[in-house]
């Protein structure tokens, strides 16, 4: 065995060497996408009156929005680039209804564009054409909204507007299904002539906003009978963002002079601050949420170097001037502007032609991969990699573990290993923990089965629990480490995978047009085939059909019989009711003969016009109902002597049963 190599082999992935420190915190940060050109595109909206940069949750299509001027002063038009694609494709379109004041992407993953106008439009940019894209009026006044706030939530995506007046918010809870609500927040506690400067959704459930008027706050809500009844002084100068955590527990705050503070979203305690800006000409000038556990702020230094701030969430822990001078101290730079977009559990970070993800280290992982730590999946792991190098300090660490010390060493430390596997995003870290955790379940087998001569075998609940998790977590890393290849680009870690569930992972890989990788992922989680392969297959089809480049109707309808026909269970008369909608009748026509039941075969001919056809199948089925039925809808749209002549044309028993 060569040691130097196999030494070196272990340093050159080294587990913690992407790891940073600060302010006393362990972060990291990681490149997940590069975009070609990206950086001269930033460069040329510089140049624009308005531009919008907004990128969809759990590693989603990112949509640049430039602002064009038309003839006239009233035409105004927008040019929509949606990046972070499959292949890293590209795709554009024009909007024209209006002027834009707030752009973000829903649960769904459609665009949402709110216009001054008081209207709402939903961009589907996965489809082929403007068919799909929808425009919802939020109200009837003109230029009626000044801003907008999108709030997501399993159950759908919700909307949030202020009139230009800042008399109040317009609500729509599901903008899939829309119910237009108003709250006012004009009363005797404040002053009509104040000036709302910054406002944000603190609780979705019953549609609290947080607003401020200069360096005051105020909440208001539907539910609540009496607005405005909180409110917290002390905070000088005007308050010109307020975001809140990804579990809208925690509220944070920018003020003019670069002051960042914190506090709780029931507003009951003061807020504490967490970074004075000593009236500096360099001032924080955006912040946003990394997950739940600290702040990022933006300090433009000059307008090619942008400096980010990490602030902890501490609420009991203020700003001093020593963790001042840390924080300023040790900053990520960049040379060209910075986007920040919260997620789950991090904030991804857009600037030049990169897309990096920043987080930090979960607990889960730190304390396995920390050099002194003393928790049972830290020996386990340290005895894994020195039995691996033949270390003989591997028996040390695998005594200390069957020690007294630990209640249930090897059972815990097999637990946190595989853990700690979860929250890894480098496949080649989390290929070390799972051969560590793996190592530890091998003792954990000899310490558990059960003597030969005892009783009935019984394995233990501990065995159970800790198999299941692990195979659990292979399972799901294998899949996350696919969607991270640039074919997919669903760079996701494995909270968010886990918060956002199997069945919308497929539906975006449905609407990407990955239906192939799809139908793989269905296989290989054992999902039934109607909840999955075949629901994949009837979205292909209708993306066939759907399709403006697939002209030839004929080689449509052969394509999807080729492939369908022998497929089980496939819901042909969905596929149907798409060609249907999508006029073509011709694809309509050739899969009626496939697994469609004579009912359904009869409506669709009679719905097409072709009475003759369908009077012929049901006379074929020999059905007499149906052929009633059928003569029924012909006699309703024909003359009666048309009709009467039809019937005498035809001798089949049905037909003389109606005669009589």
């Amino acid at each position: 065995m060569n040691m130097d190599t196999d030494l070196s082999s272990y340093i050159n992935i080294n587990p913690i060497s992407s790891w940073r420190i600060f302010n006393n915190i362990t972060y990291r940060k990681i490149e997940t996408c590069e975009f070609k050109n990206f950086s001269k595109k930033v460069e040329r909206l510089d140049k624009i009156e308005k531009q919008f940069v907004s990128m969809a949750q759990f590693g989603g299509p990112i949509a640049i929005i430039t602002k064009r001027q038309g003839m006239t002063q009233n035409d105004i038009k927008y040019n929509i680039t949606i990046m972070n694609l499959p292949l890293h494709e590209e795709k554009h379109k024009e909007f024209d209804r209006g002027t834009i004041v707030y752009v973000n992407w829903t649960v769904k993953e459609d665009l949402i564009l709110v216009t001054e106008d008081g209207k709402y439009h939903l961009i589907d940019i996965f489809y082929h054409n403007n068919n799909n894209d929808e425009s919802i009026t939020l109200s009837e006044s003109v230029s009626s909204i000044s801003e907008a706030r999108i709030f997501n939530a399993k159950s759908g995506s919700g909307l949030i507007a202020l009139k230009r007046n800042h008399e109040g918010f317009i609500v729509v809870k599901n903008v899939y299904d829309p119910i237009i609500q108003t709250i006012s927040i004009m009363n005797s506690d404040v002053r009509s002539n104040l000036t709302i400067t910054a406002w944000c959704v603190i609780d979705h459930i019953d549609t609290t906003i947080a607003y401020a008027c200069d360096n005051m706050i105020y909440t208001c809500n539907q539910s609540s009978s009496k607005k405005d009844q909180q409110q917290i002084s002390g905070i000088n100068d005007t308050i010109i963002k307020m975001v809140t955590s990804f579990d809208y527990q925690t509220i944070a705050v920018l003020k003019q002079n670069g002051d960042v503070l914190i506090g709780s979203k029931s507003l009951t305690h003061p807020f504490t601050l967490k970074f004075n800006g000593n009236n500096e000409k360099t001032r924080i000038t955006d912040i946003a949420w990394c997950g739940n556990e600290a702040i990022i702020a933006i300090r433009s230094t000059s307008t090619t170097w942008y400096d980010l701030l990490i602030l902890d969430s501490n609420k009991s822990k203020a700003i001093t001037p020593t963790s001042r001078e840390i924080i300023t101290s040790d900053t990520l730079y960049y040379t060209t502007y910075v986007w920040l977009f919260p997620e789950l559990d991090g904030v991804r970070i857009l600037s030049g032609d990169t897309l990096q993800f920043f987080q930090r280290v979960p607990k889960e992982l730190y304390n396995v991969l920390q050099v002194i730590s003393e928790e049972p999946g830290a020996q386990l792991y340290n005895a894994y990699i020195n039995y691996k190098y033949e270390n003989q300090l591997s028996e040390m660490l695998l005594t200390r573990l069957k020690s007294s010390k630990y209640t249930s060493g090897f059972e815990e430390a097999v637990r946190q290993c595989t853990i700690a596997a979860s929250n890894e995003i480098d496949p080649s870290v989390q290929k070390m923990l799972l051969k560590a955790a793996l190592f530890g379940r091998s003792f954990l087998s000899l310490k558990l089965n059960p003597t030969p001569n005892i009783g009935t075998k019984r394995e233990s609940p501990i065995k159970i629990q800790t198999n299941n998790t692990f195979s659990n977590i292979i399972m799901c890393l294998h899949l996350i480490n696919n969607l991270q290849d640039k074919s997919i680009s669903l760079p996701l870690t494995y909270k968010q995978f886990d918060c956002l569930g199997i069945q919308a992972l497929i539906n975006r890989l449905v609407r990407r047009n990955l239906h192939e990788f799809a139908t793989k992922l269905t296989k290989f989680l054992n999902i039934p085939a109607d909840e999955g392969e075949n629901r994949i297959l009837v979205q292909w089809a209708v993306q066939e059909i759907n399709n403006p480049t697939n002209t030839n109707e004929e080689s449509i309808s052969e394509i999807i019989k080729s492939r369908l026909e022998n497929v089980s269970g496939i819901p042909f008369i969905e596929i149907i009711g798409a060609a249907f909608l999508a006029k073509k009748t011709i694809v309509v026509r050739r899969l009626l003969d496939v697994k469609v039941t004579i009912n359904d075969q009869v409506d669709i001919l009679l719905t097409l016009g072709d009475k003759e056809e369908a009077l012929q199948r049901a006379l074929k089925s020999e059905n007499t109902d149906l052929v009633l039925y059928v003569l029924m809808r012909i006699k309703a749209d024909e003359s009666l002597t048309d009709y009467m002549l039809r019937l005498k044309k035809l001798k089949s028993l049905p037909i003389n049963l109606h005669l009589e």
